[in-house]
């Protein structure tokens, strides 16, 4: 059992290895990948993208789902690619395990994926996936949270991967749309702190029910 204490300010502060951190290789071009502290911009998906709805609100009546401002709850927020291998199989898996205390904590869990419906919908089958899915098309939300771009392909760090997908990051964004945990394993080396993840994930629903007796 961990017995690191934590206090909070807006946001966690947790001392994450280096692989958890900004990564470059053309920094004049490349965003920095998002850590605890940075806010989410706004993300737009069309609702054909969505490939499992668990927890989801439906889309407007242009056909788009504006994921943060729907929610209500924390967001566990994940990417997912099948050409990270064993490692992303694993990563699956073990958010699956989550997901229950996810829900039971107050939180959505979300995993972006590069691939498209054809390639997600037998993993769902295979591995009882029972979380929000949604295709991050272009890799457009993963390019501006930082761990996608054009000019910096994975297999320049990772070996085994050919295709040029996102890096992992996995992150905790509460209401206000503020990232209050997570960063990127850049290296595929290692997987979610579970009890990190769900640590700040209490914070964050916490606070936001103490908002909402603030305003009742």
């Amino acid at each position: 059992m961990s017995t690191n204490n934590h206090k909070y300010g807006d946001y966690i502060t947790y001392a994450l290895p280096e692989r958890f951190v900004k990564y470059y290789k053309n920094s004049a071009a490349r965003l920095p990948v998002a850590v605890a502290g940075d806010k989410v911009p706004p993300l737009f998906f069309h609702e054909d993208e969505i490939i499992q709805n668990a927890d989801l609100s439906g889309a407007n009546a242009q056909g788009f789902v504006a994921l943060v401002e729907l929610l209500e709850r924390p967001l566990v927020l994940s990417f997912f690619s099948i050409h990270w291998n064993d490692y992303g199989i694993q990563h699956l898996q073990h958010l699956q395990s989550l997901h229950a205390q996810v829900r039971q904590a107050g939180g959505t869990l979300l995993v972006l994926t590069s691939e498209d419906r054809k390639f997600i919908e037998p993993l769902i089958a295979q591995y009882g996936l029972t979380f929000d899915i949604i295709h991050d098309k272009d890799n457009a939300v993963a390019e501006k949270l930082g761990l996608y771009h054009e000019a910096a392909p994975i297999w320049d760090l990772v070996s085994g991967i050919n295709e040029h997908v996102p890096v992992p990051g996995t992150y905790v964004v509460n209401p206000a749309k503020n990232i209050v945990y997570g960063g990127s394993d850049t290296y595929l080396q290692q997987s979610v702190n579970a009890e990190e993840l769900l640590h700040a994930l209490n914070y964050a629903a916490n606070a936001n029910r103490l908002v909402a007796r603030i305003h009742n």
